[in-house]
C-alpha cells in the first residue's frame, strides 16, 4: 500500500463532502451519490437503497453499472439481505464463498432486481445510529485491506449521503405536492370553464400530459345505460380498435376498471393476462374510473411506451384529477342533453308547425253538408292525416289516414303522404284507379318497414254519391237516417307494401239524416286500467246516442269519452276522427 494513500482518501472524502453538500436537488443529488460512491468504493456497479417515508421500508431507488429489472422494490424483513444490514452499523465486505455471500444468493431483493453479481461492499448509510439507506457494490478484493482505515470515513460518507438525500428528498417531494396542488388548481379553473363535452375531454388530457407524461391517452365515456361507449377523445396515434369494436371485446385492463370500479398501474402489459392490445409499442398503462355519485361515468386511460412509466404517487394524482373531472364531465352531460333537449324541441316545435299547415283550416261550405275533423297527437308531432278539399264545384274529397309510426318519424312518413296524395289527387281517373297509383308510389318512396293505412273518397254533392276506397284503414261507420249503419270496407291493402296491389271501388248513395265517422284506431284501441279496448261496438253504441249533435259536438264528446274511458291517461296513440253530416238541402250549389 503506498504511504499516501491514507491521504489520497482523506482527499477524495473531502472532495465528496464538498460536492455532495453542493447539491440542491434530490435528481441532481442521486446522480452525484451514484458517481462518486462509486469512487470511494472503487467500484463498478451499485445498488442504492432508502428509507420510504410512508412505510418506512427499505426500497430500491437507483442501480448504478447495470440494469435493474425493475424500478421499484421493497425490502422484506424476513429477506436475508435485511438481516445483514442489521446485523452491524459498519461497513461490511462480503468475501467470496462466506455465509454472508451465500445469504445474499439467497436474497429475493436482489433476484428480483435481476443482479447477476454477489454485492462484495454493504455500506449502511445511517441517520443518528439508524440505518435510513444502503449501498450495496462490488468493490475488488484490493479494497478489503484498505477499509480497516477507510471505514470511519465512509460511515461518516454514509451518514452526509443520508442526511443529504433524506433532506433533498424531503424539499423535492414538498415542492411537488406544492407543485400538484397548483396543476390541479390550475386543472380546476380549466375543465369548469366549459359545458362543451368534448372540448372538456380534450382539456383534461391536455392538462394531465404537465403532470404525467405519456405517449398515449384516452378518456372513454360510457352512455347513460352504462352499455356502451357513447363518446370518447384520444391524443397520439389512432388505435387499433375503433370505439365500437373496442366497447364489444369487453377485454382489457380498460374493461376491468369499468367492471370492478377500480384503478389500476401495470409496469409491464406484457405480464399483465388482462392486457388486450390497443396500440402495438405500449408497454405500461395507466386506467382509472371516472366516478360521480357512486356512478361510472368512464374510464381514464394512460399508455407508455417506457416500462414502469406510471408510479404510486402519479396514479393518486391521476385519480383527483379523475375525481374533478367525473363532476365537471357530470355537468357537461347533463348541458350537453338540456341543449340537446332545447333543440328537439325547437324542431318539434317547427315540425308541428309545419303538420298544422297541413291539415285543412277552413271546410267547405256546401248546402247539405256539415264537416268537422279533430286531431290530437299522442306526441308533440304525430303520424296521422286528414283531409277535405274542393276537387270542383260538385266534388269534395275526403282523406284520413294513419301512418306506420308516431313523434318525428311519423310526421316525416305523413309529409311525405300528404305531398304525393296532393299531387295525385286530380287525377281524372277513379278513386281506386288513384290508390292504385298511390301505392306504387309510395312502395318507391319509403322504407321497407313503412306502410300507411289510408282511405279516401270523393262526395258528389250533386248526386249525393260517395266513391271510395279503403286502403287497409279503419272501415268509416256510416250511420244511415233509419238507424241502419254500415262500415265503407271496399278497397285493398295498405298502402306502400306492395307493388301493384288492387283496389276496389266502393259506392255509397247518401241521404239526408245520414251520418259518416271516418277515424284511426287511436280511439277503438285506447285502454281503460285493465287493458280493455275501447272497441268499435262502443264506438257505435255512442255515436248513435250523439248522432242529432252538431258534428264539432259528435267529435268533442268523442274525445271526452276516450280520456274518461283511459282514466285521463296520455294518449298512447294519435287522436283523429273526422265527421261529415248529410243534411237536408236548402239551395243547390257551392258558396
Amino acid at each position: 500500500m503506498p504511504l499516501n494513500e491514507p491521504g489520497n482518501f482523506k482527499r477524495r472524502f473531502k472532495q465528496f463532502s464538498a460536492g455532495l453538500a453542493s447539491q440542491s436537488q434530490y435528481q441532481g443529488a442521486l446522480r452525484f451519490v451514484m458517481r462518486a460512491l462509486s469512487g470511494l468504493c472503487d467500484a463498478g456497479r451499485g445498488i442504492l437503497l432508502i428509507t420510504r417515508e410512508t412505510d418506512k421500508w427499505l426500497s430500491f431507488e437507483k442501480a448504478v453499472g447495470f440494469r435493474s429489472a425493475v424500478t421499484s422494490a421493497a425490502l422484506s424483513k424476513t429477506d436475508p439481505l435485511h438481516r445483514l444490514l442489521h446485523s452491524t452499523g459498519s461497513p461490511q465486505f462480503i468475501q467470496a464463498g462466506s455465509a454472508a455471500a451465500q445469504a445474499l444468493q439467497q436474497s429475493a431483493f436482489i433476484r428480483k432486481l435481476g443482479v447477476k453479481w454477489i454485492p462484495s461492499l454493504l455500506l449502511p448509510l445511517n441517520i443518528d445510529d439508524t440505518l435510513w439507506g444502503a449501498w450495496l457494490c462490488d468493490s475488488p478484493a484490493s479494497f478489503q485491506p484498505r477499509l480497516e482505515y477507510r471505514a470511519p470515513l465512509l460511515l461518516e460518507a454514509g451518514r452526509k449521503t443520508a442526511l443529504a438525500l433524506r433532506h433533498a428528498r424531503m424539499t423535492y417531494l414538498l415542492r411537488r405536492t406544492s407543485l400538484e396542488k397548483d396543476l390541479l388548481l390550475a386543472l380546476s379553473r380549466k375543465i369548469n370553464a366549459t359545458l362543451d363535452l368534448d372540448q372538456l375531454l380534450e382539456t383534461i388530457l391536455d392538462s394531465l400530459q404537465q403532470v404525467v407524461p405519456y405517449d398515449k391517452g384516452s378518456i372513454f365515456l360510457l352512455d347513460p345505460r352504462g352499455k356502451s361507449i357513447a363518446r370518447s377523445v384520444h391524443r397520439g396515434p389512432a388505435p387499433l380498435l375503433n370505439d365500437r369494436c373496442f366497447a364489444q371485446k369487453r377485454e382489457g385492463l380498460c374493461a376491468w376498471v369499468l367492471q370492478n370500479n377500480k384503478a389500476v398501474v401495470v409496469h409491464d402489459v406484457s405480464k399483465d393476462p388482462r392486457y388486450f392490445p390497443m396500440y402495438l409499442d405500449t408497454q405500461s398503462e395507466l386506467d382509472v374510473p371516472l366516478v360521480h355519485h357512486e356512478r361510472i361515468l368512464g374510464v381514464l386511460n394512460l399508455e407508455s411506451n417506457q416500462k414502469a412509466a406510471f408510479q404510486k404517487n402519479q396514479r393518486k394524482l391521476v385519480q383527483a384529477v379523475a375525481g374533478q373531472a367525473a363532476v365537471a364531465i357530470d355537468h357537461a352531460w347533463l348541458y350537453a342533453e338540456a341543449m340537446e333537449k332545447k333543440e328537439m324541441e325547437r324542431e318539434l316545435n317547427i315540425a308541428r308547425q309545419l303538420q298544422r299547415v297541413l291539415l285543412p283550416r277552413r271546410w267547405p261550405v256546401v248546402d247539405g253538408y256539415d264537416f268537422a275533423a279533430l286531431n290530437i297527437p299522442s306526441r308533440a308531432v304525430g303520424g296521422d292525416l286528414y283531409d277535405c278539399i274542393q276537387l270542383s264545384s260538385h266534388r269534395i274529397g275526403i282523406t284520413i289516414g294513419d301512418v306506420a309510426g308516431k313523434g318525428i318519424p311519423g310526421a316525416l312518413l305523413m309529409a311525405t303522404l300528404y305531398s304525393t296524395y296532393r299531387s295525385m289527387v286530380r287525377m281524372p281517373v277513379p278513386v281506386n284507379e288513384m290508390i292504385f297509383e298511390l301505392n306504387n308510389v309510395l312502395k318507391d318512396r319509403i322504407s321497407n318497414q313503412s306502410y300507411i293505412t289510408f282511405f279516401y273518397g270523393v262526395l258528389s254533392t250533386e248526386t249525393d254519391e260517395l266513391f271510395y276506397c279503403n286502403a287497409g284503414h279503419c272501415p268509416p261507420i256510416l250511420l244511415h237516417a233509419d238507424g241502419r249503419w254500415e262500415t265503407l270496407e271496399a278497397g285493398g291493402t295498405v298502402l306502400g307494401f306492395v307493388h301493384n296491389a288492387p283496389y276496389e271501388l266502393g259506392r255509397i248513395q247518401l241521404q239526408a239524416g245520414d251520418l259518416i265517422f271516418l277515424y284511426t284506431d287511436g280511439i277503438t284501441e285506447a285502454m281503460d286500467p285493465k287493458g280493455e279496448f275501447y272497441g268499435e261496438d262502443r264506438l257505435l253504441t255512442n255515436l248513435r246516442e250523439w248522432r242529432r249533435l252538431p258534428v264539432k259536438g259528435i267529435l268533442r264528446n268523442a274525445f271526452r269519452t276516450i280520456k274518461s274511458f283511459s282514466n285521463d291517461a296520455r294518449l298512447q296513440d294519435d287522436f283523429t276522427a273526422m265527421a261529415v253530416a248529410v243534411k237536408p238541402k236548402q239551395n243547390k250549389g257551392i258558396y
